[in-house]
């Protein structure tokens, strides 16, 4: 005979939960949803891509709206930076990677205040501490859609590497209206 006390309750069988008793445990179901007809699938689909539509054109009016925030601060920051600034040349990515690179800030009188000839890393470098990445705010720009560009830049078509390049209007393109 033991002196442990027992670990089972009175009246409940050894063996715990596992014990041979009938006891009752709930069982988990599933609703099945009643059948829709062809008709209702088809209307439930045209009214899904009625959706995905709209957040499409919402998402490429975001984009464009992106754009010119990405250019009004990319000008803002290179003002800062040089106050007699009056234009930024940006060139097609030799890569193939659908984006712009910097190529030159230049002042009214076409002196060049910073460019790839100067100094290769000149666009960090010309980015403040703890300010915008300069080339990652150029990437923002379409490379296959010029809306960003209207008022505020021009394009001198392929140059001699036979990439797109434009000119942008600093001063122009700080102030470069939203899409309506």
């Amino acid at each position: 005979m033991s002196k442990e006390p027992s670990r089972v309750d009175a009246g409940v069988p050894a063996g715990g939960q596992f014990a041979k008793t009938a006891h009752s445990d709930t069982v988990p179901t599933l609703d099945v949803a009643a059948e829709k007809t062809a008709t209702e699938q088809f209307a439930a689909y045209l009214e899904s891509e009625a959706v995905i539509s709209r957040h499409r054109e919402q998402a490429e009016a975001l984009d464009k709206v992106h754009q010119i925030k990405s250019l009004r601060c990319l000008s803002a920051a290179i003002l800062a930076k040089h106050p007699d600034a009056a234009t930024l040349e940006i060139t097609e990515n030799e890569d193939g990677e659908n984006q712009y690179d910097l190529i030159s800030v230049t002042a009214a009188d076409g002196t060049v205040l910073e460019g790839e000839d100067i100094d290769e890393d000149w666009g960090e470098e010309l980015a403040f501490d703890d300010g915008p990445d300069l080339q990652g705010l150029l990437y923002a720009l379409d490379l296959k859609d010029d809306a960003w560009a209207a008022g505020v830049a021009e394009f001198d078509g392929k140059d001699r590497r036979y990439t797109r390049r434009a000119t942008i209007d600093l001063k122009a393109a700080v102030n470069a209206p939203l899409p309506q």
